[in-house]
């Protein structure tokens, strides 16, 4: 992938497995560079007043990158209204970032991951990867099903 160049990639949602928290697994379909490898779950948990989540990351043919970063991002008519960074807790080999918004941000959120991977080609011998996910589309009862398709995409961030 160049600079600048973005791809837009297709998520497979999984259906509920409890009634209580709601998990989804993600699985990135393209066989395009090593994103294939990818899975995401996407374990959500109301309770009164907020949406916990879970997004677990793993590698399935390689360790889990040990740079990776979840960002929130909650805007409103154009302007942050929050944003904050979650780091990975490490448990079997996949990183685990907890977080917890208030039900009125979820409409305006996304969740940014966001790591780099070794790559011999590029100027600094890496390949900067980020995934961008609307919130609102994980939360119980608002989550696509039935064979329905969520854009997930990825991008190469600009030069540092």
């Amino acid at each position: 992938m160049n600079p600048g160049q973005t791809m837009m990639m297709i998520l497979a949602i999984g259906i509920p497995l409890t009634a209580g928290a709601q998990t989804y697994t993600i699985e990135i379909t393209p066989a395009t560079i090593d994103q294939q490898e990818v899975g995401i779950a996407i374990q959500t948990t109301p309770n009164e007043r907020e949406m916990n989540y879970q997004f677990t990351f793993s590698n399935k043919l390689h360790p889990v990158p040990t740079n990776i970063i979840l960002s929130v991002i909650v805007q409103k008519a154009g302007s942050t209204i929050m944003d904050f960074g979650v780091r990975p807790v490490w448990e079997d080999g996949k990183a685990i970032m907890r977080f917890a918004l208030r039900e009125d941000f979820l409409e305006d959120a996304r969740a940014h991951i966001t790591y780099s991977r070794p790559n011999a080609a590029s100027a600094d011998g890496r390949y900067a990867v980020r995934f961008i996910a609307p919130l609102v589309k994980f939360k119980p009862g608002a989550v696509p099903t039935g064979g329905d398709e969520t854009p997930f995409a990825v991008v190469d961030p600009p030069a540092e």
